[in-house]
């Protein structure tokens, strides 16, 4: 069996699964999330019970700016306000799904929130051309990033599945933070660009970015928790027939909460070229290639749970950003001539961080890569119609994983593996 075309080796509890065989690894991570520390094995994670309602938000926005030249140095500066206005009410599904199958349920309708925010984003932008082709730039600006506003709800409902044939309960608690604030970045950069005269452009950047209060998926384990037994007793008392809770019950809290402060700096290099000098039909081919390098860091609030508080124990934990990998890259090679627009590019990216986990088992997204195929072609003659083909992932042969994630920053310890191989698309396309 070969399991390096899977991207690494693997612990020898995996190799059941690790096989050519998409039906038997496709339930990979529903067998390896179901051990808990006290060897039960639990029923498979469902989804969250769907929420309704309606959400009403007014968004007003001002710009101020001013631009001044002093010789070869353009400097432009403005400031943006942004308001925000929203207020929110869900249809609140408490969710139960008992041992035979069977499902139960309580919807109600959540209590009216309203938030109000306004803030001020500073920008600055800073051009130097030595000469018309030769251009250094820099500047800062500030952005913003508001919660959505039904992550701020004060409502809270329980999706709660009983085991069967001894298998433990699953509860999980699901709430809004109105206390969620704002998630705001400061931005630095600073770059050259050089330009020929064939639509080309060749470019190199340095950037900085300070991020305050991001905001991430929280989860508190709960388990053996007196307050969490309690809360979990108290929602499931709402809904008619509803199976008694028992001491063991698996419970988690899931919220939203905002981060600590981090950073992320990195180098981005880039290069665009139209080979308009060629003779005949090469003239169509360009080319263009970008590459960004960076680093981030961060501290995670990582909850453990405790038996005795009726708050859980938090901890500090260095770690990378969300979606932030290490290395970003797109190499393309088009075509544009003939009525023919043609695009064959690869595109690939470095080791990212999917989600924070106690004892620093975070879930880790590995690198990957894909070569893709896109084609239009305008008949001719026919201005409202166009051929397209598109083809994804062209160097899949169906054994090597599309999104391949694993516990951990190593690629030992598989979470789940998607196997999609590539894909093809044809039609047409008419523009009224």
């Amino acid at each position: 069996m070969n399991l390096n075309a899977f991207g690494g080796d693997y612990p020898s509890q995996f190799s059941q699964f690790i096989r050519f065989d998409p039906a038997l690894v496709k339930d990979a991570n529903n067998y390896a999330n179901q051990l808990t520390s006290t060897g039960k094995l639990l029923q498979q994670t469902p989804y969250l019970p769907y929420i309704s309602g309606r959400v009403d938000e007014r968004l007003y926005d001002a710009y101020l700016m001013a631009a001044i030249d002093i010789g070869k140095l353009n400097i432009v500066g403005g400031v943006r306000m942004d308001s925000s206005q929203a207020t929110v009410r869900q249809d609140i599904n408490n969710s139960v799904t008992l041992s035979d199958g069977s499902k139960i349920g309580l919807v109600k309708l959540g209590v009216p929130t309203t938030f109000n925010m306004t803030n001020y984003l500073p920008r600055l932008a800073l051009n130097y051309r030595f000469t018309d082709d030769l251009v250094l730039r820099g500047g800062y600006f500030m952005s913003i990033a508001r919660p959505n506003p039904a992550s701020m709800s004060i409502d809270r409902y329980v999706t709660y599945i009983q085991g069967s044939n001894g298998s433990q309960d699953i509860a999980w608690v699901n709430e809004g933070n109105p206390k969620l604030k704002p998630s705001f970045s400061h931005n630095f950069d600073l770059g050259i660009e050089r330009y020929s005269d064939q639509l080309g452009v060749i470019s190199a950047n340095v950037f900085y970015k300070r991020i305050l209060n991001f905001i991430y998926g929280a989860r508190s384990n709960f388990t053996s928790s007196a307050y969490g037994l309690q809360t979990v007793r108290d929602l499931m008392a709402q809904i008619p027939g509803a199976p008694p809770v028992p001491d063991d019950v698996s419970i988690s809290f899931n919220t939203y909460a905002n981060g600590k402060p981090g950073t992320i700096y990195g180098t981005e290099l880039n290069y665009s070229q139209q080979f308009t000098g060629l003779p005949g039909a090469w003239k169509g081919f360009g080319f263009r290639a970008n590459l960004t390098f960076q680093k981030s860091r961060t501290n995670l609030v990582i909850n453990y749970g405790s038996s005795s508080l009726p708050l859980p124990l938090t901890a500090l934990i260095p770690a990378t950003f969300f979606s932030a990998p290490s290395y970003i890259g797109n190499v393309v090679l088009t075509y544009n001539r003939f009525g023919l627009d043609a695009n064959l590019s690869y595109s690939f990216q470095g080791k990212e961080l999917l989600s924070p986990e106690k004892y620093y088992l975070h879930g880790y997204l590995q690198p990957n890569g894909e070569l893709d195929l896109a084609v239009k072609y305008q008949l001719p003659g026919v201005k409202n119609v166009q051929l397209y083909f598109n083809g994804n992932d062209l160097l899949n042969n169906g054994h090597k994983t599309q999104s391949f994630q694993t516990i951990g920053s190593s690629n030992a310890n598989l979470s789940s593996a998607d196997f999609m191989g590539k894909s093809f698309s044809v039609g047409f396309s008419i523009r009224l």
